[in-house]
């Protein structure tokens, strides 16, 4: 008669019915091919060899994406989705599709999309001509395109100092520069 053989888990790791630690005879002991320890550097959290801490520490929020919580450390945040958070980054672009709503501190930022909220933009703040901020915005340097939108409570800094947004004069209509 022929043995009867055990081809359970443990036949597999190479251990026998009696788990003794021995391989069953004529069963092959299968591995992954992973090491035993992970090598330095395979985790993101790990350094690899001349590599700088905060270099390249980007974020993309994709489209349909949502993300909700704290991004700080983060050189480049890129928002296609939508996200609620606390932000501290060096640069925010929100496109088209993107809607924050929370607080950011940057350096800079171009909204194309929408935020909501408090924007802290210690250098150039550029809205698009689809985007729409609104809240509390303090800023150093701003440009809107034709068609954008900023609504809310707006503060320049002028390096050390905080002045309130000065009064944008209008033009005075064609017919009237003729006049003087």
């Amino acid at each position: 008669m022929a043995e009867k053989t055990h081809f359970g888990f443990n036949a597999l790791r190479g251990r026998g019915p009696q788990d003794t630690g021995e391989p069953e005879s004529g069963v092959t002991r299968h591995t992954t091919g992973m090491p035993e320890k992970p090598r330095p550097g395979w985790w993101p959290d790990s350094t690899h060899p001349g590599t700088k801490p905060g270099e390249d520490a980007n974020l993309h929020v994709g489209r349909g994406l949502r993300l909700k919580g704290e991004v700080s450390a983060c050189d480049r945040l890129m928002v296609e989705g939508d996200v609620e958070a606390t932000i501290s980054a060096r640069i925010l672009e929100i496109s088209a599709t993107g809607r924050v709503k929370g607080s950011a501190e940057v350096e800079t930022a171009e909204i194309d999309g929408r935020f909501d909220g408090q924007l802290t933009v210690s250098g150039c703040l550029t809205v698009r001509r689809s985007g729409h901020v609104s809240g509390t915005i303090v800023y150093d340097t701003l440009e809107v395109e034709k068609g954008g939108c900023i609504s809310g409570d707006l503060v320049r800094t002028g390096g050390a100092q905080t002045e309130a947004a000065p009064v944008i004069e209008l033009a005075p209509p064609e017919g009237a520069a003729a006049q003087n």
